[in-house]
């Protein structure tokens, strides 16, 4: 059946084409694709999906602004609640500093994965961000078995005179290798005095 031809829509044809024509561009600069995919994005990283209800002169909607959720601070009230309207119950911060206050009727704030005891939510990038880092952390380790190897590049020991022990020797070496590394120089291992033989 082809759009607006079932017997109930002829009802609302007038509504149904305002509806069409504002969900074309949401927030009256991208499109519809472009518009979920902001909403994705906020939705999948930081779960703080919000959305500014632009009013017109009329007092009507203009359009559905996305706002950067990160930017958004919820407010509770003294029971832990978010206030009802008129009063601000999300407040945006930038650089620092607060920007513009928001009530519930102006602003959509929804998060995905809503927990007791917080005012934000869990989203799945953060919830895979350890897993990811340590798959990262082992790729790095098995790469660098065939590129920086496992065995260190020369050995030193302490004077024969001196009174350094093997925690002192070490600390040296740690350092030594530091700034080996970021000068992208020779790794070395330190011993304690008298414990290479040099025959």
């Amino acid at each position: 059946m082809p759009d607006g031809a079932h017997p109930a829509a002829s009802a609302f044809a007038t509504q149904i084409a305002e509806a069409k024509a504002f969900f074309a561009y949401p927030d009256r600069e991208h499109d519809l694709a472009s518009w979920i995919r902001a909403l994705a994005e906020d939705m999948f990283v930081t779960d703080a999906l919000s959305i500014y209800l632009r009013p017109d002169r009329k007092k009507g909607i203009y359009g559905f602004e996305v706002i950067d959720g990160a930017t958004i601070a919820p407010r509770i009230d003294a029971w832990g609640r978010t206030p009802q309207a008129p009063d601000v119950a999300y407040q945006q911060i930038l650089h620092g500093v607060p920007a513009a206050d928001f009530s519930r009727d102006q602003l959509v704030y929804f998060p995905r994965n809503r927990r007791p005891g917080h005012v934000y939510g869990y989203s799945p990038v953060e919830q895979v961000i350890v897993t990811a880092n340590t798959l990262i952390r082992r790729s790095l380790h098995q790469l660098a078995y065939y590129t920086e190897g496992n065995l260190v590049d020369g050995l030193f020991t302490a004077p024969p005179n001196g009174r350094s022990t093997k925690s002192q020797t070490g600390s040296v070496t740690g350092i030594r290798n530091s700034r080996a590394i970021s000068r992208r120089g020779a790794r070395v291992s330190g011993f304690p005095a008298g414990s290479i033989s040099s025959s």
